[in-house]
């Protein structure tokens, strides 16, 4: 068992994107904050994504299929599926959970 305390990890970036990562074992998390009217490009990898907003609100974009995504609300990505994510006005504070680990995040 571990207690992480994810203010205490390394702040990494990837363009506009600040986040921090927590793996262990076959899953990874990622804590991530994207800058407000920030688009984030469709992309797809070949591991499955959930995650959980935290704060902001945003559009997400899913296969063919774009949802208003907001605090409290949760979202699933199947391997190999295109999704990207354009933010409001204001950060998006996102959960997401990448399993295998994403080998281009550790």
């Amino acid at each position: 068992m571990s207690i992480i305390n994810v203010e205490d990890l390394p702040v990494r970036t990837v363009g506009p994107v600040t986040y921090r990562i927590v793996s262990a074992g076959p899953v990874m998390m990622l804590y991530l904050i994207v800058p407000p009217n920030t688009n984030l490009p469709e992309h797809k990898h070949e591991n499955f994504q959930m995650g959980y907003v935290l704060s902001g609100s945003g559009s997400l974009t899913i296969g063919r299929k774009q949802a208003k995504v907001s605090q409290g609300m949760a979202y699933t990505i199947s391997e190999n599926v295109p999704h990207g994510l354009q933010t409001n006005s204001e950060p998006l504070e996102l959960l997401d959970v990448y399993y295998p680990p994403k080998s281009d995040r550790l």
